[in-house]
Formats: C-alpha cells, structure tokens, sequence
C-alpha cells in the first residue's frame, strides 16, 4: 500500500545509530515509518548533542533538551524528526458546571426531555427569573436588581439539564436517518490518553437512558498500542463522553478505541499514526491538545504528516479546539489548540445550542462562558464584578498554518524540524531525567 514508506534497509541504518550509541531498539513502527529505542540520559545526550533539563512552564514541570538535536553518520539523511526528548502531554478539556443557582419559574423555551426521568433533562432553560439584592439585603443602596434565563443546573433533586441525541437532531440528523444514513458500514476511531477501565463499568448508563443501543463486541472495541494500558485517569470521563456521543449520533457504525499507554506526546501520535496507517476507519476523533507554541515543532511535524496522510487516504480528522479560548486566560499570548491547527484537520469547537418546544432551533452561539459577581455575603458591588473570560470553545492565530494572500488553502509552515522551543515561557533548568527518542522519517 505505501509505495513510499521507508525500506527495511533505511529502518536498520537508524537502529545501527541508536545501538552505536548504546540505546536498545524496542519498536520499529509498521513499514518502517518510525524506530523507538531506550537509554540512559547520558547516552541519549551523547547520542543527539543535547542537554535535557526540567523547566518550569506554569505549574508543571517539563523536562526538554536545552538545544536542537541533530543526527549525525548515514541516518543523519533519513531521519524527519526526532521526539520523545521531552516530558509533554496532551490534555483533555474538563470544564464542570458551575454552583447551584436559584429556582426558577416554567418559561416558553424548552426543549424534549429525556427518556428516562431519573437521568437529566434536555430542558436547559427552565423560566426567566428576577432577583433583587440590597447591602445586608436591608434595602440599602446600592440596590442592584436583574433579570435573565434561569439554567436548570443540577441540584439536590435533580440531575440537571444536558444535551441528548433527541436535541441534537435539530441538525437534520433524523432525516439523514430517515435515508439510511446511521453509520452502518463505516467505524470511527477515537484516540485518548489513558485507561478505558471506567468506560468499561460505565458505558451503558447514558445509552440505555436514552434508549440506543448498548455497545458491545460486535461494534466496539479497545485497542492498545504500542503497549497495553492498565491505569484510570482522572480525565476518563472526557473518554466516555467521546465514545458514548460518537455512538449516539452514529448508532449503526463501528467505534475503535485507540489507547496508548500514557498522554505523551510520542504515545498518543503514535496510536493517532497506527489508526491512520493501518486505516481502522474513515472517521478519526480526539477529545484532547496543547497549546501551540508550548508544543515542540517535531510533534506539530508529526501531526500534520499524519493528519495530511489520513486526508489523503480519506480518513477525515477531527480535533478539540480546547476549552480555554485563546489561552490568553494562561497568561501566554493569544494562540491555538494542537493537533486542531493542521490545515488537514477538522478543529471542533463548542456550541450553545437552545430549541423551542418542538426541537426546532430557537438560537445557537459559539460556547464562550463569562463571569460577574452580582452580590456577595453584606454587599452589591456596583458595578458588578467582572471576572472575565473563564471557558469555551477555542481559537486563535496559528504560526504553523497560514492561508496566501489570495485567501487559497491553508499552507503547513511546520514542515521541517526545528526542536523545541520554550522561549516564550521561560527557561528554568531543575534537574534532568530520561526518556524514549524516537526517530522518524
């Protein structure tokens, strides 16, 4: 199938540079696009010309090569990029919804409630409301009095509210099923960054409460690659939530969940790469990213090679645009999400989304959630105070992709090997530590 994949000689050459250099080979990746060797951080700096250091990037600590590495002898001429030097990960959004707010009366906007009354309601927006507040609620100015859409958030009583297929089919999904189009035939991949355990306990509650089918050996399955994952992250719930809409909206196809061991940059572009490569399906989602300039140039490569290479195999690529906006919340200057970014991916972003009683669509936004302080214990602050900027969906200006003058296709700058790069961030050597390098072409 691929004509010009790496040959079996061009694999040795790399696994003869990394054994010279005393690293042990532990993977030469499926028509030898990759070679992945082990070794001690002396052996591992000799072997590149690098230092390896810990930086401190916020509140974490990420361990980097201070300099570019580069490959010296015949594998000099065959290696693309060089990744596993460093400690980053991918992360998964995880907004959570805010404090319990104050009842509120029936209104005219709902929506079509849920099959089941013991699980959340599709009914988000339950009656306008008007509240009033004084200083020491004795009617002292400053009197501040509002009036807005009440949330059904979830309670004491109540699940809450949440979005199910029944709303979602506001966008014409049930006359697409309504012609046969339910997924039948076809299979979604879906790539994560950790253990599928709680998927596993927990995957049936959200689609027998909506009335879909469960999944089982027949249409789903877990895949893990390059080696078998046996934790629970705390971010697992972002996992269910992938396969189990993925499954709701696409009742009739076939999910493959791709597991990599860690959220490593290396592991989970390896198992995004293995999906592509070995063409699991025509449909491939991750719920997960980095900021881009926090991201090294050899991941930014690697992703948009393989994003490029599933476009051309006519595997389409979808990717969270984040939760963060344009991070400059961060503190970091307004950027966007990776692997989103590629020209050859699909970024996907939030939306708020509100029915009339008939599933019709009443209004629809971009997600973008901002917060004031109307009154606290004694005192209304006037005006009220602004906190900003706290979540939705993301965006930003991109440095690896830029459309031309004439406004044609987006152009891929990221395409040579650069290292990487924490400038923006600063540089804070703490101490050092080993990884697995990966060479790849």
């Amino acid at each position: 199938m691929w004509s010009f994949a790496p040959t079996a000689e061009e694999a040795k050459t790399v696994q003869e540079f990394f054994e010279s250099h005393n690293l042990r080979v532990v993977k030469v990746g499926r028509d030898n696009f990759f070679v992945r060797a082990r070794g001690t951080v002396g052996d591992v700096q000799n072997a590149f010309h690098v230092q390896l250091n810990d930086y401190q990037v916020r509140a974490k600590v990420i361990r980097a090569n201070a300099t570019d590495p580069y490959v010296e002898g015949a594998a000099g001429a065959l290696v693309r990029a060089v990744s596993g030097l460093d400690s980053g990960e991918y992360e998964h959004p995880a907004m959570q919804r805010g404090a319990k707010f104050p009842a509120g009366k029936s209104g005219n906007m709902t929506t079509a409630a849920a099959s089941s009354s013991s699980f959340y309601s599709s009914d988000c927006f339950d009656g306008v409301v008007t509240q009033t507040y004084s200083r020491n609620n004795d009617v002292r100015l400053p009197i501040g009095t509002y009036t807005g859409n009440h949330l059904n958030l979830q309670s004491l009583t109540s699940a809450g509210c949440g979005y199910t297929p029944k709303p979602i089919q506001a966008y014409n999904l049930a006359g697409l099923y309504a012609e046969g189009y339910t997924g039948k035939g076809q299979t979604s991949s879906s790539s994560t960054g950790a253990g599928p355990q709680p998927f596993r306990k927990m995957r049936t509650s959200f689609l027998r409460s909506l009335d879909y089918h469960s999944l089982g050996p027949s249409n789903f399955s877990i895949i893990y690659t390059p080696t078998a994952s046996s934790c629970e992250a705390a971010d697992s719930v972002e996992i269910n939530i992938d396969v189990e809409w993925a499954h709701a909206i696409a009742p009739g196809a076939k999910i493959d969940l791709v597991v990599p061991p860690s959220a490593s940059f290396q592991d989970v572009d390896q198992a995004v790469f293995y999906a592509v490569n070995d063409g699991l399906g025509n449909v491939l989602s991750g719920s997960y990213g980095s900021p881009e300039p926090e991201t090294p140039q050899s991941v930014l490569d690697t992703e948009n090679l393989t994003a490029k290479t599933a476009a051309i195999l006519g595997i389409s690529t979808n990717f969270s645009s984040g939760d963060d906006g344009d991070f400059t919340p961060d503190g970091i200057p307004a950027t966007v999400s990776a692997p989103a970014d590629s020209p050859w991916t699909t970024g996907v972003g939030g939306v708020t989304l509100a029915l009339n009683a008939d599933n019709s669509i009443a209004w629809q936004s971009g997600w973008g959630n901002n917060e004031s302080k109307l009154a606290f214990e004694g005192c209304v602050p006037d005006p009220p105070v602004d906190f900003g900027f706290i979540g939705g969906a993301g965006g930003g200006p991109s440095n690896c992709a830029v459309q031309d003058s004439s406004g044609n296709w987006p152009v891929s700058r990221n395409l040579h090997f650069k290292g990487l790069s924490l400038e923006s961030v600063g540089r804070f050597p703490i101490s050092h530590g080993w990884r697995i390098p990966t060479l790849e072409w």
